[in-house]
């Protein structure tokens, strides 16, 4: 069985054609910048960017660099991204590489309760993916401790739609035992799937729990030559194959059509997702064709004491991660440091030498 055409037959693949559909053709590398900072007051200042870059997309490995301009790339923004109340994109300017950049400036005075800034909305549904913040400022005589917990998540309905795979199954079902049903004629193949129906509904139920679970919640598991789906998918076939061979024996259904059946079951489901409007992809559109990439670098005041980040600089850490690593899942960005108050340890440190001092002389004075 080749593998490359189950690879381009998955259902990833049948999303990406899907979206490639949707997207006209063109796809977007999005690079997301912000250059945040806590003050010692508890204000958080935030200034982010954004640059885009636009390609006419034949393929996932076709790609060619497209022009852009200020119009394209203002309603590609104002279609997919959103900002808090009183804030407005701004800027739009096309640089020399064609790569158009926004930008937006947010303080925010007090975040002891979760604030946002950044929020991406998803194509198909009121879903949305985006940013929560949250800092903690404990002031100590001695220090003040600085805690920021930054928090990305994706807009996908992974639990809703894995709540609703048990009314998609008959669809799916009744597709792949129509494609057997029609692949051949023989009597022995057709009482082989009568017989065998349960068993086979059931390697099929299994298989798509398996199969649509993982995709969902993390992607990483399709990527590489070995992937998860084609492992499982051929293990399945020739799960199902077993099976078919034993009520009675019969070699009419061969692995290439198993997996045809694979296919129609798989994209009869991927229809009901899309009947039923599900933002299956995430407001990042997970399996299409567009790249997101996000830096987020925090300025603390006093000295980084525990940080998550990628790099720690000078009162700074940096974040580097894609869209990818919050895809069904959260990922937070944490940092924790500390201001020492060197005047108040000061005076503390003299007036305790002042006190010893004067003890030392009472001391002297009783002896003489």
């Amino acid at each position: 069985m080749n593998k490359h055409i189950i690879i381009r037959a998955s259902f990833p693949g049948f999303l990406f054609a899907v979206l490639l559909i949707m997207s006209g053709c063109i796809s977007w590398n999005v690079h997301t910048s912000i250059d945040a900072t806590l003050t010692e007051d508890g204000k958080l200042q935030r200034e982010g960017a954004i640059e885009l870059k636009r390609f006419e997309l034949d393929s996932l490995d076709n790609r060619t660099t497209t022009g852009i301009d200020s119009a394209k790339a203002a309603a590609y923004i104002k279609k997919h991204y959103g900002t808090p109340p009183e804030v407005d994109f701004t800027g739009y300017e096309v640089h020399d590489d064609s790569t158009c950049g926004v930008s937006w400036t947010y303080d925010a005075e007090n975040v002891s309760n979760w604030v946002w800034d950044y929020r991406r909305y998803a194509h198909d549904s009121a879903g949305y993916s985006g940013n929560r913040i949250k800092t903690e400022i404990a002031e100590k005589f001695f220090y003040t401790d600085y805690e920021y917990q930054e928090i990305y998540y994706d807009a996908i309905v992974a639990d809703t739609v894995i709540a609703h795979l048990p009314e998609m199954m008959p669809y799916a079902q009744e597709a792949f035992f129509d494609y057997l049903r029609n692949s051949t004629r023989s009597f022995r193949a057709q009482s082989a799937l009568r017989r065998s129906k349960d068993a086979l509904s059931d390697e099929l139920v299994r298989f798509t729990n398996k199969y649509i679970k993982p995709y969902l919640y993390d992607p990483a598991n399709w990527e590489g030559e070995e992937s998860y789906g084609d492992s499982l998918r051929n293990e399945t076939v020739d799960s199902l194959q077993s099976i078919l061979r034993t009520y009675p024996a019969t070699d009419d259904f061969t692995p290439k059509i198993i997996d045809n059946a694979i296919q129609a079951a798989i994209d009869e489901i991927g229809q009901q997702f899309e009947n039923r409007g599900y933002a299956i992809g995430g407001a990042y559109l997970i399996g299409g064709s567009d790249r997101f990439t996000f830096a987020v670098k925090l300025n603390l005041p006093g000295r980084i004491q525990a940080t998550n980040a990628d790099s720690v600089g000078d009162g700074h850490v940096i974040w580097n991660f894609t869209n990818y690593e919050f895809r069904g899942k959260e990922l937070l960005l944490y940092a924790r440091s500390n201001q020492y108050h060197w005047v108040r340890l000061g005076i503390v440190v003299l007036l305790a030498i002042g006190v010893i001092t004067a003890a030392v002389l009472v001391l002297k004075r009783r002896r003489l």
